[in-house]
């Protein structure tokens, strides 16, 4: 129980940093959240939140024993996420450009292991995204069938705004367009069925 209680604190702000990171991952892929938590690399993006949280809580601990607990669970589990993702400019160029200006940019590193994290997982989704719709395709096998359940799927979402959702059904019809390699449409069609439906939806339409 007293180890308990001693990383308590710690588990809090890991789990605070970990919360962040969740939270770049679904707002990053909307589409596929769930799925894309499931890849490898989504875990190590929240892992390394998670034990940076940790070790910077750690350091304060350690060279600033006399703060206050719930401050530095909260300062540490949520500025310190913002510090890392921030740029600081010291001394601004007037009038200028901006190119002349003296900053201090703490978040480069963390954008570019964001970045490397974003693609891998993108990459890994690729193999479901190709296999949902290969067996859609598979399903219904014609542009008709196809270009019907994607014209139902957009209208059925009720987040899209009207302007969204006109642009969307543009951008269908224009696979109708008889130019258009046939292969290609309904590969196409079959993709905004998955995107704008999900993997749940897809295997529902799977299992009718």
């Amino acid at each position: 129980r007293g180890a308990l209680i001693l990383a308590l604190p710690m588990l809090v702000v890991g789990a605070l940093g970990a919360l962040v990171g969740l939270a770049e991952i679904s707002a990053t892929f909307p589409t596929y959240p769930s799925e894309a938590l499931q890849t490898r690399w989504a875990r190590i993006l929240l892992l390394v939140n998670l034990l940076a949280a940790v070790f910077a809580f750690w350091l304060v601990r350690a060279y600033a024993p006399n703060v206050d607990l719930v401050m530095a669970i909260l300062g540490v589990g949520i500025g310190f996420q913002a510090i890392i993702r921030t740029r600081f400019t010291l001394a601004k160029q007037i009038g200028g450009s901006g190119s002349g200006d003296v900053s201090l940019n703490l978040g480069w590193l963390y954008d570019q292991f964001q970045n490397l994290c974003k693609n891998q997982i993108d990459m890994e989704l690729m193999r479901g995204r190709r296999n949902a719709v290969t067996r859609l395709m598979d399903r219904f096998p014609t542009l008709a069938e196809l270009y019907d359940i994607a014209t139902y799927t957009i209208l059925a979402r009720a987040t899209l705004t009207p302007e969204e959702e006109k642009a969307k059904l543009a951008e269908l019809d224009k696979l109708l367009d008889p130019k258009a390699p046939a292969n290609f449409a309904r590969a196409s069609m079959a993709l905004m069925i998955l995107e704008h439906g999900g993997q749940g939806y897809v295997d529902l339409l799977l299992e009718q």
